[in-house]
């Protein structure tokens, strides 16, 4: 670890990131996981999963690849 610190050091260009885009990132994976949470819950007591549900982790988990798009 400390000879890629090292490299890191002399030979890579440092990024700094927005507070409040970190906060907002956190909060999108935040609401996957209890996505993700409701929808197990569902599958296991009902045996299926709504299209609809679904759909809105997908959409949720779009809006998070696209702000580590920004980030990158």
């Amino acid at each position: 670890m400390s000879e890629y610190f090292r490299r890191m050091l002399t030979s890579s260009e440092v990024k700094t990131i927005p507070l409040e885009v970190l906060r907002d990132v956190q909060k999108q994976v935040r609401g996957v996981g209890r996505n993700v949470n409701q929808i197990a819950k569902l599958a296991h007591i009902s045996g299926n999963v709504p299209r609809e549900a679904l759909a809105q982790l997908a959409a949720e988990q779009e809006k998070i690849e696209e702000q580590l798009e920004r980030l990158m």
